[in-house]
């Protein structure tokens, strides 16, 4: 999917910008910023393809795009590496 493609590179994008001076990444932690969306991502994909067996995909898909939307949003008022991991891991919850 789209976002997905987006979220691999969001970050990546955010590195040339200077996203590790300004949360004050240090050694591997830009590098655990990146796996951790794959975390969630392996964690709920069969739930959600489970979900969307007993839920109509015309809610189930539309509700995950909004709440895609809203978590990649708060990927702007992150201040710190906690933040950014937290967010990278709803992140991929979402994308599965």
């Amino acid at each position: 999917m789209v976002e997905s493609y987006l979220d691999r590179n969001a970050l990546a994008n955010a590195r040339i910008q200077g996203i590790e001076q300004s949360l004050g990444l240090v050694g591997t932690q830009f590098n655990t910023a990146i796996s951790v969306l794959f975390a969630g991502y392996i964690l709920l994909q069969i739930p959600s393809n489970m979900i969307i067996t007993r839920v109509r995909p015309s809610i189930y898909l539309p509700a995950c795009m909004i709440l895609w939307g809203v978590i990649s949003g708060l990927t702007a008022v992150v201040h710190s590496f906690t933040g950014l991991v937290i967010v990278r891991f709803f992140l991929g919850f979402v994308e599965a």
